[in-house]
């Protein structure tokens, strides 16, 4: 949502950010750190080249908003560790095939990849020179900033409702009331959009998922993000960052302990993996 009201900003757009919280970003973009790094399918097909300009996009985000001092991150790279038994030969030719150039990806061989990552692994990665991590929450408030008067903040502010009007649309809260109206509305609330588009048919499933934090000191940490069936990141303020837990149609918001055992487990196997020749 603050992303896309920068952007609309941009362009020259003047928006209402309506939130059901008195600050943003303060559920699963909350967390301490996200990452973000492109994709690489053979097939190159719409939603590969949409997801590679987006990672594109949001590198220069990030980096923009680390040079202006408002967020803690990094634009050096991640390395995405490829698990499925696909060589390091076989990546190498569908770069080739695909034609995308080295500063956007790379695949590295195992020795490769743990020179880079300062630890060893035990499998090639891909490398994505533009990739890393951020501070979400931080990340939000930037482009809030950055925003500025074309963007006007309502927080606390629950929508119960999206009704289509003769002009456009308006937002009602949980007593009924007109909380904003516009001709153009932009839903950023990920699966809470089904309810007030009345779409629970659409075939989109919410996933849950929990982090685990630890001491930066109880585990080897690599020098840059690593990714894959989990994730690893650098140390961030004294912590290890990792996780993460899976729940396809687990709407349930609570912290679970089961979750944290499962990202131990996790971290256990990656110190472990980590801890073995490559």
């Amino acid at each position: 949502g603050c992303a896309t009201a920068a952007a609309l900003a941009e362009q020259g757009w003047r928006c209402t950010l309506v939130e059901r919280h008195d600050a943003p970003a303060q559920e699963a973009s909350g967390n301490p750190a996200g990452l973000f790094h492109g994709i690489v399918n053979p097939q190159d097909g719409a939603h590969a080249r949409f997801n590679r300009a987006a990672a594109l996009a949001a590198q220069r985000a990030v980096q923009q908003a680390i040079a202006d001092g408002h967020v803690l991150g990094s634009t050096q790279g991640l390395l995405r560790l490829e698990t499925s038994g696909k060589s390091a030969a076989r990546m190498q030719a569908e770069l080739r095939a695909l034609h995308l150039p080295p500063d956007y990806v790379q695949a590295l061989d195992a020795t490769q990849a743990s020179r880079c990552a300062g630890l060893p692994l035990a499998h090639p990665a891909w490398f994505y020179p533009g990739g890393g991590w951020v501070q979400p929450a931080a990340l939000a408030r930037a482009l809030l900033q950055r925003a500025g008067s074309a963007v006007e903040w309502h927080g606390a502010r629950q929508v119960q409702a999206l009704r289509r009007q003769a002009d456009g649309w308006q937002l009602h809260g949980v007593a009924g009331q007109v909380i904003a109206q516009a001709a153009t509305v932009v839903l950023a609330n990920a699966g809470d959009a089904l309810r007030l588009l009345d779409a629970a048919h659409w075939p989109v499933q919410s996933v849950r998922g929990q982090i685990s934090l630890a001491a930066a000191a109880s585990v080897q940490l690599p020098r840059v993000p690593l990714a894959g069936t989990g994730y690893l990141l650098p140390e961030i303020d004294g912590l290890a960052v990792f996780g993460a837990s899976a729940q396809p149609g687990d709407d349930d918001a609570a912290v679970r302990e089961a979750d944290h055992a499962f990202n131990q487990i996790g971290r256990a196997s990656c110190r472990e993996r980590v801890s073995s020749p490559v």
